[in-house]
């Protein structure tokens, strides 16, 4: 039988990150998200760098929402099966970035 994988898609602060900005709370959550191989994919108006430091830290390789949606960036190698078709140059294989601000 083949078990249907999850795409889980949470914001950060106040949801997966607790009120001092650490995910230790989540890591039982995390680790069993990893371990049934479902996606976490995090969303949130924090820039893409700072959510990149997370994922990096959490040992993700996922889609990342970044700047309330200003950004969207699917890593090289996400899916898998996309691994051939992808450009693995960049660290992201596609990042759609929003309309520009004026100053």
């Amino acid at each position: 039988m083949t078990q249907d994988k999850l795409l889980i898609v949470t914001d950060l602060d106040a949801t997966l990150l607790s009120s001092d900005y650490t995910w230790t709370d989540a890591l039982p959550v995390i680790a069993q998200l990893k371990t049934h191989g479902h996606a976490l994919i995090f969303n949130s108006s924090k820039t893409h760098m700072e959510m990149v430091e997370l994922a990096i830290e959490m040992d993700l390789n996922t889609p990342i929402i970044a700047e309330n949606g200003g950004t969207i960036a699917i890593p090289n190698g996400w899916p898998q099966e996309m691994d051939a078709a992808l450009d693995t140059a960049q660290d992201y294989a596609l990042q759609i970035n929003g309309i520009q601000r004026s100053e």
